[in-house]
């Protein structure tokens, strides 16, 4: 349960400013893995949640948490790059038997990065566009305004319910996960 609630924390501050703002944003394409599926589709739903929020209450905020929900999209759909990449050809790197932290921190080396750049030429456009919107979130002036903000939020007795909720799904994931994992075991065996 403590990992899970660094999970959330690291969500928290990284997905605040990720919400599909822009019409011309394709969604996360599913990859067929009940359990990144439902992480990802979390993820995406919990940053719009706090992305709405802070256009809500924080107006003066809406420039780095667009900007910031772009970065966050691109990390979402890099990740989810990734993830086939390694379903398909580490698929042994996939911790699913050590909890949702562990499932999804993909172990990623920069071979990998080569080979799926050359078998899929966006996973290069999809990386720089990640890297290059993370550069600009952390050099805009309001980034640190807005982690003091979503940090305040989680401490909010007007916001707990929200975030009680939002723990309450990652455990669904987490279930989902664990589902997986013995399904998978019980395949190989």
């Amino acid at each position: 349960m403590h990992r899970l609630k660094i999970l959330f924390i690291a969500l928290l501050i990284g997905c605040l400013t990720t919400t599909p703002l822009f019409a011309r944003e394709k969604p996360i394409a599913k990859t067929g893995d009940k359990a990144w599926d439902a992480f990802i589709r979390l993820q995406t739903d919990w940053t719009r949640q706090l992305h709405d929020l802070v256009l809500k209450e924080r107006k003066e905020l809406k420039g780095i948490a667009d900007l910031s929900f772009r970065w966050r999209l691109a990390e979402m759909k890099l990740d989810t790059l990734k993830f086939l990449y390694l379903r398909k050809h580490r698929a042994d790197t996939i911790q699913r038997d050590k909890g949702l932290p562990a499932f999804v921190t993909l172990e990623w080396f920069p071979e990998y990065s080569q080979k799926l750049e050359k078998a899929d030429p966006s996973f290069h456009k999809q990386e720089l566009l990640a890297t290059n919107l993370k550069k600009k979130v952390e050099q805009n002036k309001d980034w640190e305004g807005l982690q003091d903000y979503l940090k305040e939020l989680q401490k909010s007795e007007a916001h707990q319910k929200r975030f009680d909720d939002f723990l309450g799904e990652m455990n669904a994931v987490q279930k989902i996960l664990a589902k997986t994992a013995a399904d998978e075991m019980r395949a190989r065996q």
